[in-house]
This record gives C-alpha cells, structure tokens and sequence, in this order.
C-alpha cells in the first residue's frame, strides 16, 4: 500500500528509522516531515482511489489506509490537506475548511480522523432519508438508476425499524455514502457516523440489484451500533496498529448480517420468501464447507482476522458471516420461543446497548451468555457448547428451529451429475474445481481446488469411468463411479398444511408481524 517512505527533519536533512515490524517505526526526532505514495487504483469501501479526470473521475481517501498513526500520541489532533479541481463537491463528516482547490479537514483525534472517509467527485447526488429523529442522508457518487423517491422510503423505513429496535442513537447526522461502478463489486465499511459501500453494476441497481442495495445499506447500518458502538473488550479501544482477532467477531458479522436482513423484513420490505431465501443461502455455504466440521465459531473469529476474509485453506474455517448468521438465527428461535415479550435476539442486542459500561468498555463472552440466561431465564450453556464450540454442524438445531415455526425441510438437486453424485463444482468459464464434497468420489480419487478438467471429454455420464485433469499443467487420469445423489444438496422449507397456535404464534414472531417489546 505504501511506496518510497522517506523521513526528513524540518531542515530537510534526512532520518532513518528504527523498524519493529512491517507495520511499525521508530524515528527519535521530535519533529520530522514524512514522505510516501499509496496506492490508489482500486476501488473499495476500505481502500483510497483517485481518477483524476475533471468530468468523469472520483477520489475517495480512506484515512486508515492513507495516514501513518502516531503511536507515541494516539489522541494528538490531526488536519488533512487535499486537492480537488475547484468545480468538485466533496463529503466529510470531519470539520472543512475549503478555499479555492484546497480542502482542509480537522480532527480531534487520529482516531476520529481515520473514522472518516472523504469523497470528492464532480457530480454528487444527496438524497434525504426520512423516519428517524436524526437528519440521515444517502450521497452517491457515480450512475444511480433507482428511483429516489422508493429508496428514500425504503431506506428510512429499514433506518427508523433500526432505530426504534435499538432505542436511537446518540448521533445528530447519519450519511449513507455510495460509490457505484461499472463492473460488479459489493463491499461496506461501517463508520460512527457513516458507512461507505462499494456496489455494482449500477445499472441493476433499480431492477434485480436492488434488493442488494438495500441488504448492504441495512447490514452496515446495524453495524452503526453493533460494532461502533458495541463491541468486544478487546475492541476498547480498537488496535489499529496490528492486527485484532477476536473469538466474538462472529458477534460483530454473524449477528449483524442475520438482523440486517431480518430488518428488512421486519420493517415490511422483505417477505417471508426472501427470509427463507437468506436461510437457505446461508445453510449451503455452511453444508458446502468442510470447515464447519474442522473449526468452531469462536476459532472462526480469531482466523478471520489473522488470515483475512476469503476462503484461505480449503476447508479450514467456519463464516463468521454466513455460519455466524445461522448461529443468531438459532438463538433468536430459542429466546423467541423461551421468552416472546423479550425480543429475542434483538432484544439482547438492545439491552446489551443500552448499558453504559459495556459500551464504554466492551462486551466479553461471559457477558453475551449472562444475557443469554437474562432474556431465556434459562442457562446458557447449550449455547457455548451446541453452537459456539461444535464442530459436527449446525444441522439438527437448524431443522428443529425451523420445525418449532411449522416448516419442513427438504433438499434440492438442481444442478448435474458432477455436483450432486460426484461432488464437484466447476468454475464454469475455466473448468476448474472450485470445490470436492467430502467424502465423495472425487475426494476419494484424489481430486482437489484448483484440478482443471480436459475439455473435449465425453459427456459425463453415470457408473465407472476415467477422467483426464490437470494439476499445474501436467495431464492425469482418475477413476470414479457416480453415487446416488446427496452432494452439493441445496436445502428449502416448506410451510407445514397445518401449523398449532404455539408454531403459527412463534412464526408471527419470527417474521415481526407484530412487535412484542418496547
């Protein structure tokens, strides 16, 4: 990220430092100029860009990623200086001072500073979301093809549910920033007093891309409280100059990626389906993952953050996303059901927030269990030790919290003769495995990611056959013979024909037909 760092004293004589790390350096002086370029070529809500083109181009600054952290005084007050053509417009939320081409931005801290991004470009749309007590606004940078006056609705009615389900927030100004882009991209970074997402390609945004908009807007909006707000004590205050891992990180996603969706539903702009939808999503990449049966949630939560958020080793990890979203799942079922009037997970969630010394100083395990036994008036364990330390899969809890709502579960084999009875699925462009069901016949003949498929091959069909892969270039034949369909299963629900008052009452519940806490 950074190139030709260089430090210099006020007289311009040169300084070399002293390095601890790769992230981390000592100069003696107690006044020095630091020079260095970052990298600005691609665009993501954590990352700087700058396209300097007058008519067409943006510049986003992401300070985290453009400022070196004084370490010695973390709270020294901070400015920043930018450059942007005159004819550009430009949002922050730090105090601006602007004068001609040059822009001015002052922080209180170097953590209130790189809390900040700032985005400048010459065309800017700002839009008025209505529904709560604070002003909120959407501000999108690029082609926008959504009617404004649906997301305005849209979007306050998904801020106010928030909003009132967390008892407000201790903001006077909320800004929702969005860059749009030709080619696909989807990516949010939550901030105290905003978010910043990423999302393309802007033309689908009005039509199937919609859906996604609002899912994204919703899921970083949740994190306004959970995580800059509420977080684990480790957290207190964040170590922004090294890395942070952290076993409740499944907190910090799996909770907010459920309720962000489950807000949407709640507020009336998902349906039933769309819920149903979310959960059989997230129970596929968990059935399709191996790494559900290699490691539990809360190990899951210190990897993420050590080696990053894709898929790493195949099979290593559990998400502390899509698996941590069935995990609140879960647990909102069993609160809803042990104890209705206290909100279930949500409920937790608002009580959590609303005690002073867990947001001043975070949150543990022992406290998210403690509440746990508050809301259900029963102990928690079952949680630790069904959900947070399996390693066998979620399977069985899922299906009975499914079942205490009336529904059915099933499986569907939508696919073909490779996934489902060899178990292999094929980036289709390049015939490559992307992924081997354990335990399959391709495992077993000793295919793995990565293995490319000879194209030409006859079509495959069932019983024993060869087949010619290669593995880094070098041709190779194996041997495998279809089983009967189980691999790659993707799950669905059905509705039960007739549901009892205890499962019609916990469904209504469930899909926040009526609210049942204040």
């Amino acid at each position: 990220m950074v190139r030709g760092l260089q430090a210099f004293t006020p007289k311009g004589e040169p300084l070399f430092a002293e390095t601890l790390d790769q992230k981390n350096f000592v100069w003696r002086e107690s006044e020095l100029c630091i020079r260095y370029e970052i990298w600005a070529g691609e665009l993501n809500a954590g990352s700087c860009y700058a396209d300097p083109r007058t008519r067409e181009g943006r510049l986003q600054i992401n300070p985290i990623q453009a400022c070196i952290m004084p370490l010695s005084e973390p709270q020294i007050s901070c400015s920043l200086e930018v450059e942007i053509p005159e004819e550009w417009s430009f949002t922050t939320g730090l105090e601006a001072h602007r004068k001609e081409n040059t822009v001015v931005l002052e922080a209180c801290s170097f953590d209130r500073l790189v809390d900040e991004p700032f985005l400048a470009g010459p065309n800017v749309l700002s839009i008025d979301i209505p529904g709560t007590p604070s002003s909120i606004s959407l501000l999108v940078f690029g082609n926008f093809p959504v009617d404004k006056e649906r997301i305005a609705k849209d979007l306050g009615l998904c801020c106010q549910w928030q909003w009132n389900a967390f008892g407000g927030m201790d903001v006077e100004s909320y800004r929702f920033l969005l860059q749009t882009t030709r080619q696909k991209a989807h990516h949010g970074v939550e901030h105290e007093t905003n978010n910043l997402c990423v999302l393309g390609p802007d033309k689908s945004l009005g039509e199937e891309g919609y859906e996604e908009l609002l899912s994204l807007f919703s899921h970083e909006f949740y994190h306004a409280w959970n995580v800059k707000r509420l977080r684990p004590a480790s957290w207190v205050p964040y170590p922004l100059h090294r890395e942070a891992p952290e076993p409740l990180a499944l907190m910090a996603e799996g909770v907010t990626t459920y309720m962000g969706e489950m807000a949407l539903v709640r507020c009336g702009l998902f349906d039933e389906s769309k819920a149903l939808k979310d959960l059989s999503t997230w129970w596929q990449r968990h059935k399709f993952n191996p790494g559900r049966l290699a490691m539990d949630l809360l190990e899951a939560g210190n990897s993420t953050w050590i080696d990053g958020y894709g898929n790493g080793a195949r099979g290593r990890r559990m998400s502390i996303y899509s698996d941590g979203a069935l995990a609140a799942f879960i647990l909102d079922i069993k609160l809803l059901s042990e104890n209705p009037k206290a909100g279930g997970i949500q409920g937790l969630m608002k009580h959590l927030y609303a005690h002073p010394a867990l947001r001043k100083n975070g949150y543990t395990l022992s406290d998210y269990l403690a509440e746990i036994e508050r809301v259900s008036e029963k102990d928690s364990s079952w949680y630790l030790n069904e959900v947070l330390k399996q390693r066998k899969g979620l399977d069985e809890l899922l299906e009975s919290s499914l079942e205490a709502m009336g529904y059915t579960l099933s499986y569907a084999f939508p696919w073909g003769i490779w996934e489902h009875n060899l178990g292999i699925r094929f980036d289709t462009t390049r015939n490559k495995i992307v992924e081997v069901a354990t335990d399959s016949p391709a495992a077993r003949a000793g295919l793995r990611f990565g293995d490319v498929w000879e194209a030409g091959q006859p079509e495959l069909m069932p019983g024993k056959a060869r087949y010619t892969f290669k593995r880094l270039g070098i041709s190779f034949e194996v041997e495998m013979e279809a089983d009967a369909s189980k691999y790659f299963a993707v799950p669905e629900f059905e509705s039960m024909k007739k549901l009892n008052a205890g499962q019609m009452h916990l469904r209504k519940l469930w899909l926040g037909v009526h609210e049942q806490f204040h």
